[in-house]
């Protein structure tokens, strides 16, 4: 049965339609053309895919699956443009004769009520919708309604077609690891390269949420409530001037001791807020390419390049919304580099060995991008303790921990090759007792500014 296991077909009267001569609804006889994609849409919500998809009908009759995909997890389409993309493309191809028909799926909110706009964090999916057209003039939405019980869930009516007509579709045999997108249509985020040689890509989904996490640490910032941190970030707007404006930008700072919250607004109104990390080590950084972050107003970036001439970095800008033009007409900058430990553990001794003839170094060192959100300046390292001094945020106890400076490359030349001040919260280690010298690991987000 394999995804059927999870959930029933609710039987309902009341889907009973109109039913021709040869005992199959009219609209039945269209949709079913693409019973496969149906079924195949209904699994992938019990495995908990909502991506929209589509297939299409080619004139000699064979289906082709059709899929938007995006492989650069910085930027996101929205459902909405990815249905009208696709509706789009099949009314260029059905009007040159190339396709017969095609069918769009998608969730939707509907509820019995012909109300099939799409499903998002604000309106829960209640109904799978399905827009089919063909070349003869047919055009109908279709719906199959859901509801999600302990641990399946019921599905169907199906709007248009007959209780036995849906259960037709349902009973459809699917071929395990079939590839039934044969066309497959990959969006790139949108880049240019400016006149600098620097190549500047436009983000959608950038966050600055888990900063926090790390700040006070994952599990407690789940928990707690909001009310200090905005209390705190209005404090940052209308105790102090801003520490720059730029235009219509402001960007405001509280500083607590080396650790600092800041707030950017654009015309009085907060656009984003985060901490930051006081330092003084700073390197040469070649830029190759800014990561702008088209949902906050491009007043954020990641920025990527190379660390004095050897290593490769990428950092989120913590001035960008006052330094930006200074990042855009520069191909070489010096920057200030610190970070947030997301994660901090002893490094043990076992895992210096790579073979049972092979082992890494006492003294090694190493930094790599992290598995997850490597996009945005996650990395995961092995260091050692240079120096550690007690800090805490928002001058409360409870958010207390270290500023760590912890070496990520040995360099027989120079001490500090790159050498950063992390901050980690107490939550947010696995081990308590910290020592100069010892060997550490774990996963940092990395921060950048450029030196005045």
């Amino acid at each position: 049965m394999g995804f059927f296991d999870f959930f029933k077909r609710k039987n309902d009267a009341s889907s009973q339609k109109e039913v021709s001569n040869t005992g199959i609804s009219p609209a039945y006889k269209v949709v079913s053309t693409y019973n496969k994609y149906t079924k195949l849409f209904v699994n992938m919500m019990a495995s908990g895919n909502y991506a929209p998809i589509a297939a299409y009908e080619k004139v000699n009759g064979e289906i082709i699956g059709y899929l938007y995909i995006t492989k650069d997890e910085s930027y996101t389409i929205s459902i909405a443009e990815v249905i009208t993309a696709m509706k789009e493309e099949f009314s260029k191809r059905m009007k040159a004769n190339a396709i017969k028909s095609y069918a769009i799926y998608y969730h939707s909110v509907f509820n019995n009520d012909n109300n099939h706009a799409i499903a998002d964090e604000h309106n829960l999916p209640k109904a799978i919708s399905i827009i089919v057209k063909n070349s003869t003039g047919f055009e109908e939405t279709f719906a199959i309604s859901h509801q999600f019980e302990n641990d399946g869930f019921n599905v169907g009516p199906m709007t248009h077609v007959t209780p036995q007509e849906f259960q037709k579709i349902l009973e459809v045999e699917l071929l395990e690891g079939k590839d039934y997108f044969q066309e497959r249509i990959e969006r790139e985020p949108p880049t240019v390269e400016n006149e600098f040689g620097v190549t500047i890509k436009t983000v959608n989904n950038g966050s600055v949420g888990d900063f926090w996490g790390g700040m006070f640490g994952f599990e407690f910032f789940r928990e707690m409530s909001r009310g200090e941190l905005f209390e705190h970030m209005t404090l940052a707007e209308t105790k102090y001037a801003p520490i720059a404006v730029v235009d219509d930008v402001k960007v405001h700072e509280l500083n607590f001791n080396k650790l600092s919250l800041r707030t950017v607004s654009s015309s009085d109104d907060v656009i984003t807020s985060f901490p930051t990390v006081k330092t003084k080590q700073a390197i040469t950084v070649s830029l190759k390419q800014i990561d702008q972050w088209e949902h906050s107003n491009d007043l954020e970036a990641i920025v990527y390049g190379g660390g004095r001439n050897t290593f490769a970095i990428r950092f989120y800008a913590t001035d960008y919304a006052f330094n930006r033009e200074k990042y855009l007409s520069n191909t070489t900058v010096n920057v200030k580099l610190s970070a947030i430990l997301y994660v901090l553990d002893k490094h043990k001794e076992k895992d210096n060995k790579v073979t049972d003839d092979l082992s890494m170094s006492a003294e090694f060192c190493m930094y790599m991008p992290s598995q997850e959100s490597a996009e945005f300046g996650c990395f995961d390292f092995i260091g050692k303790l240079e120096h550690m001094e007690e800090a805490n945020y928002l001058d409360n106890d409870e958010h207390s921990g270290y500023i760590l400076r912890i070496k990520l490359i040995n360099n027989e030349e120079i001490e500090d090759f790159f050498t950063i001040d992390m901050f980690v919260n107490k939550k947010n280690m696995r081990f308590t007792d910290l020592k100069i010298g010892m060997k550490l690991t774990g996963m940092f987000q990395l921060f950048g500014e450029l030196v005045n």
